[in-house]
């Protein structure tokens, strides 16, 4: 019977700490924004790049976009990766005169490689200051260019803009996605910006100094490469800034079908970074003690938000139903902290309010996510590079 409380402890221990990581964080998002103004003297000469791999019906929203720009048009330059493309993306990104750069490598498939490939053919282009990464079933608004080349403060400058959800209204998954983007992109960056934490990267929207592009190779990481990135720079002592006036919206599908290899890789790339990564983090910690690092391992060991919240509930049946006083105060602190966040998160979402009807199709998601997280348990190899689905 002994075991029972100290297997229940352990777990209640780990729950609580992330509720109360999530609170900190949604807290620290209400908190007002430093004004920050450029550093990198003005104006500075941005390459945008663009990996497409099939994109023939998505692609040209995204370069309308970008010839919307306020941003002058002689600062900054469009190059779009045909990568192993078998449909008409080229000719059409052609079509806006943008530049087009076609690779053909079947056997080395992805957004890393086609990266990779690229920009070893721009490192020693001295004229570019930053390069800026989209993916190519994004749109972006107007004023995205001036937000981001306004943050750029030094040559080891890495940005994130806010990734937001296109369309949020279309379908009660694309609006959950929307939802749940709020909490984990615009919420916690925000909340992480405001403490002096890195923001994290999410493989749209991302911003990089051109030294900082000369520090990283691309094409050995996984196919969550943002986020593997991400914990590669850490440890070189770089801290992504977030963005939060910079908005990027990416296409999301509408069906669980189509979202479903999306989410396996989100979910068996995360389990693959906790299993690289995660003794490296601990002891970079114990040696650095240093308060960016120690949040960066809290977030690589956070449990998705839909096994949280059953974590949560299910420890506080038990706690109700056969332990004491203690458990249930642990239980409810939990809770609450964990509802603060959710609640701090979807009100202040960047969504319309016919969205919130999607949440009515919750319990839906968050079981459907529980299952794929669990079935990529047992996984140990990389997580492969899978196209997402596009619905016709």
């Amino acid at each position: 019977m002994l075991a029972i409380p100290m297997v229940y402890w352990s777990l209640m221990a780990g729950t609580l700490c992330a509720s109360l990581y999530l609170f900190i964080l949604a807290l620290a998002a209400l908190l007002p924004a430093k004004k920050r103004g450029r550093k990198m003297g003005q104006l500075p000469f941005l390459a945008i790049v663009i990996p497409a791999h099939n994109e023939e019906a998505l692609v040209g929203d995204l370069l309308r976009s970008l010839e919307a720009q306020d941003y002058p048009r002689d600062r900054f330059s469009v190059s779009v990766i045909a990568d192993n493309c078998s449909d008409a993306t080229a000719e059409i990104v052609s079509s806006h005169g943008v530049a087009v750069y076609e690779r053909n490598d079947p056997l080395r498939p992805g957004k890393g490689q086609a990266l990779g490939w690229f920009l070893e053919q721009l490192r020693e282009d001295r004229s570019i200051q930053a390069f800026v990464f989209m993916d190519a079933d994004s749109i972006v608004d107007s004023s995205f260019l001036e937000a981001m080349s306004g943050r750029l403060k030094d040559e080891r400058c890495v940005l994130q803009a806010s990734y937001q959800v296109r369309d949020a209204s279309s379908h009660a998954l694309v609006g959950l996605r929307a939802l749940a983007f709020a909490l984990m992109h615009d919420l916690r960056g925000k909340g992480k910006s405001r403490l002096g934490l890195s923001c994290g990267l999410w493989g749209n929207g991302m911003a990089f100094s051109r030294d900082v592009v000369n520090l990283i190779s691309w094409e050995g990481l996984s196919a969550v490469e943002d986020a593997e990135q991400h914990l590669q720079l850490l440890l070189k002592g770089l801290k992504a800034d977030f963005v939060p006036e910079a908005h990027i919206y990416g296409h999301m599908p509408s069906t669980f079908r189509a979202s479903k290899d999306q989410q396996r890789r989100w979910e068996g790339g995360k389990l693959y970074l906790v299993r690289s990564y995660g003794i490296q983090f601990a002891r970079e910690v114990v040696r650095d003690r240093s308060i960016v690092l120690v949040a960066a391992l809290f977030e690589l060991l956070l449990m998705p938000l839909s096994l949280h919240i059953a974590f949560a509930v299910a420890l506080g049946f038990v706690a109700f139903v056969a332990l004491g006083p203690t458990a249930l105060i642990a239980s409810a602190i939990t809770i609450v902290a964990l509802g603060a966040y959710v609640t701090c998160g979807l009100a202040t979402a960047p969504v319309p309010v016919r969205v919130y009807a999607s949440l009515l199709y919750a319990p839906i998601y968050m079981a459907w996510k529980v299952w794929l997280f669990v079935g990529e348990l047992p996984r140990r190899s990389r997580p492969a590079w899978i196209r997402t689905s596009r619905e016709s």
